[in-house]
């Protein structure tokens, strides 16, 4: 969620429950803090593990829903944001592979409709989901996995919408092929 809604959200349930507090909500961080009383403030720093999953993403409205209307305790929220955080996908592996390849082939139809773009896009979409198993299974390589899928990316479509101009830079940068053009 944007970091405007998540502010409104918990100023929102705030108000609902009567519990003033001031928050500070950041990409990769969330601070509330309670009011000031005798025993001290509460402060509460949430740092989420990672992201939510597509089909997480509902049942976390509902949650919040059920929140904004006073409905849900903290204890029982807290219960559910776990389980719903330690769910497993729903799906094997694979199947986020080949989503980003049809995501890709998807939109490469709205950007420049043609057969051969559909070929590659969905091949390029296959080998981003791949580095993005890749960075699943591996935490440390995750944030090298954009840099990698946009050079990969670029290389490719370098090379195949301008073949010429490509061998022409690679030779001058490596000398000429072994045999004539």
């Amino acid at each position: 969620y944007p970091v405007p809604l998540v502010r409104e959200l918990i100023d929102r349930a705030s108000r609902k429950y009567g519990t003033p507090c001031t928050s500070s909500v950041l990409p990769v961080q969330v601070q509330v803090t309670g009011a000031c009383t005798d025993t001290g403030t509460v402060v509460e720093v949430v740092r989420p593990s990672g992201d939510f999953q597509f089909d997480q993403t509902f049942p976390l409205a509902s949650v919040i829903s059920e929140t904004l209307k006073g409905q849900l305790s903290a204890a029982a929220g807290e219960d559910r944001l776990t389980r719903l955080l330690a769910a497993p996908p729903p799906y094997p592996w694979w199947v986020k592979i080949f989503g980003y390849g049809m995501w890709s082939a998807g939109l490469s139809l709205v950007v420049e409709p043609s057969k051969i773009n559909l070929l590659v896009a969905a091949v390029l979409g296959l080998v981003v989901g791949v580095l993005c198993r890749i960075g699943d299974r591996y935490p440390s390589l995750a944030n090298l996995v954009p840099v990698f899928a946009a050079f990969i990316v670029i290389v490719v479509e370098e090379l195949l919408t301008t073949p010429r101009t490509a061998l022409k830079k690679v030779m001058a940068l490596h000398g000429p092929p072994l045999g004539p053009m």
